[in-house]
């Protein structure tokens, strides 16, 4: 279960994660020698990380959108189901930061 409150209501079953977690580092999870495994597996974790990241980022640029369309953030909160407008400004505020030297 992920601790950001902004996925609640969204979850990975168990089977779909372990499946996941084969697809992507199948090879390295067979192999023998413990130690290149730790490596190679913390090395695709701080990739994954990054990644959720990025995923973030993205996910508040498409909240960013919906307010340009004129959406309050109470009405997104509500047709995300986000709960609140605390919520979105989490998740767009991070999106914004990142575009910010470019507009």
């Amino acid at each position: 279960m992920s601790g950001d409150a902004t996925t609640a209501g969204y979850g990975a079953e168990p089977h779909d994660t372990a499946a996941l977690l084969a697809s992507l580092c199948g090879d390295l999870l067979g192999e023998p020698d413990a130690l290149i495994r730790y490596r190679s597996l913390t090395s695709e974790q701080a990739r994954y990380d990054a990644l959720v990241s990025a995923i973030k980022a993205e996910r508040g640029k498409a909240l960013r959108q919906l307010a340009g369309e004129g959406l309050t953030y109470d009405r997104i909160a509500g047709v995300t189901g986000l709960g609140g407008r605390q919520r979105v400004s989490q998740l767009i505020s991070p999106a914004g930061d990142e575009d910010s030297g470019s507009s």
